[in-house]
């Protein structure tokens, strides 16, 4: 999805930064890039399934929708949200035991 950003919007400097750290008994790991951010009107709506902003033929809208049920059924979560230069995605789950 960032790649597809940053080629709609003809960003040259792309950055992806993945951080991901250990709270309590959690695993956060965070996905932000640099490509301008979510719309706020469809932030709301974007782990729906078929949900699309992309031309006809050029997505499904079913891939956040996917990662989204995946996450959820082992008990994580994941939200999205809009920075100053972009999406931040931050996904929660739970640590496994070793």
């Amino acid at each position: 999805n960032s790649i597809d950003a940053y080629n709609e919007k003809n960003i040259d400097n792309r950055e992806i930064f993945i951080s991901a750290k250990l709270q309590d008994d959690m695993v956060i790991i965070k996905v932000e890039d640099n490509a301008g951010g979510i719309d706020k009107e469809i932030l709301d709506h974007i782990f729906e399934p078929n949900f699309t902003t992309k031309p006809e033929g050029k997505g499904s809208g079913v891939g956040l929708y996917i990662a989204s049920k995946i996450i959820k059924k082992d008990g994580g979560s994941i939200k999205a949200d809009t920075t100053n230069s972009g999406a931040i995605f931050t996904i929660t789950l739970n640590q496994p035991l070793i």
